[in-house]
């Protein structure tokens, strides 16, 4: 969200995987988002179903958290996914940034240091996941 407000801005991507937490804040970030989810489930008694791309570097922590939880990973050919993200951060930062949008080739490269952290944090949390609840899908494929 940072990077929404202030496209200029250089901001830490750490989060995007789990084993790049800082391991000062691993309890306090599973502690305000187990908090964060029992709060939009109060008044709902069904499964929730969490489909932001930011979690799928914390594949391993949500595992650990919610062992019972089932995941689905949805992939889409690089060719496409790339450009339709950098162009998807320059639509966010034009319409809700604070500041002008920042030079496009800046976006590209925060785009891929984005997917590169967080697809080495899916790799490494695919151990902690079960086969039988995980089910890995193309868009291409899907659709």
């Amino acid at each position: 969200y940072l990077k929404i407000a202030f496209p200029r801005e250089e901001v830490d991507i750490d989060s995007l995987a789990t084993q790049t937490f800082p391991a000062k804040d691993i309890q306090y970030w599973k502690d305000c988002f187990h908090w964060f989810l029992q709060a939009i489930t109060l008044c709902e008694n069904k499964p929730l179903v969490l489909k932001s791309p930011t979690h799928t570097g914390r594949l391993g922590m949500l595992s650990e958290l919610y062992p019972d939880a089932r995941f689905i990973h949805l992939s889409r050919h690089p060719y496409s996914l790339i450009p339709s993200t950098i162009k998807l951060w320059q639509s966010l930062s034009q319409v809700q940034g604070l500041q002008a949008t920042s030079d496009p080739a800046k976006d590209e490269d925060f785009v891929f240091a984005c997917f590169e952290r967080m697809y080495q944090g899916y790799e490494h949390g695919l151990e902690a996941v079960p086969n039988s609840r995980l089910i890995e899908v193309s868009y291409e494929k899907l659709t």
